[in-house]
């Protein structure tokens, strides 16, 4: 792997997991690591050895980053995937894409729905903190 772009990667790591992933090759004899961008694990659904079923999910689903670095002492086998698994790893990494732009949008929406109904609030009863203007804050212990 030495054309200097991305490759999609079947990564078998010596925990035993297997991860499917992009990398980018252009330093991995220099660091001494791989960085792996849309890391999903591959579950295999049966052992079947007629027939395969499997399934990607995201490898480390509670990261914020969608990147991570894998040293390669944790890597026992580093191959690039076959134009069939290829096109299945990009569009589940689309549609897991996708579902991330919707989730904002969805999100945004209410965000817009609860400022509306802030400003309509405060036509009504004015920029007060409580429902009462006789009230008095209080810590309840």
């Amino acid at each position: 792997m030495s054309d200097n772009h991305e490759n999609v990667v079947l990564i078998k790591l010596s925990s035993g997991e297997e991860i499917i992933s992009k990398v980018n090759d252009d330093d991995e004899e220099k660091t001494g690591k791989v960085v792996a961008t849309d890391v999903l694990q591959v579950y295999k659904v049966n052992q079947n050895p007629f027939a395969l079923q499997m399934s990607l999910q995201k490898w480390l689903p509670y990261t914020a980053n969608n990147a991570v670095s894998i040293y390669f002492k944790h890597v026992v086998l580093m191959e690039q995937v076959d134009s069939e698994l290829e096109d299945y790893y990009n569009s589940v990494v689309k549609a897991m894409h996708g579902d991330a732009e919707e989730m904002h949008r969805h999100t945004q929406k209410h965000v817009e729905d609860l400022d509306s109904l802030r400003q309509e609030y405060e036509k009504r009863y004015g920029n007060q903190n409580s429902l009462s203007s006789n009230t008095e804050p209080f810590t309840i212990h």
